[in-house]
């Protein structure tokens, strides 16, 4: 029943299914709608957290590159904040993603964070 409601939720991306590995598909048919269903949690989340605004006010976000390293240094250097942006998205898989994430923890996580910072550079706007 709960996996049911979850899958509902999701948005169809509509992504074509080609010759993936399976750790493509995980990425294109769950992590890719739940990262768009959260995202305005996840960027606030990641907004309120003091260190990053500190940093973020420092730098022009007009350059890309500099945005997405700054981010991406965040994410990786506090570990807190890292895991409870990826607890966000883990509590909004299935049971059998979540069997399927916990096999593959690391290569799942390393592709979500970067995901998640993709996103972030492309949609930022100061607050």
């Amino acid at each position: 029943m709960r996996d049911q409601k979850l899958l509902i939720i999701r948005s169809n991306l509509n992504i074509p299914d080609s010759k993936s590995t399976d750790i493509e598909a995980f990425q294109n048919n769950t992590l890719r709608p739940i990262l768009k269903l959260q995202h305005d949690c996840t960027w606030l989340l990641l907004m309120k957290a003091k260190h990053f605004k500190s940093r973020i006010s420092k730098i022009d976000i007009h350059n890309t590159t500099l945005l997405y390293n700054t981010i991406k240094t965040y994410l990786s250097s506090d570990n807190i904040l890292r895991n409870k942006l990826i607890g966000t998205i883990i509590a909004m898989m299935t049971q059998l993603e979540l069997e399927f994430y916990y096999d593959n923890e690391a290569e799942v996580n390393k592709r979500l964070i970067s995901m998640q910072i993709k996103r972030y550079t492309d949609t930022y706007q100061p607050v």
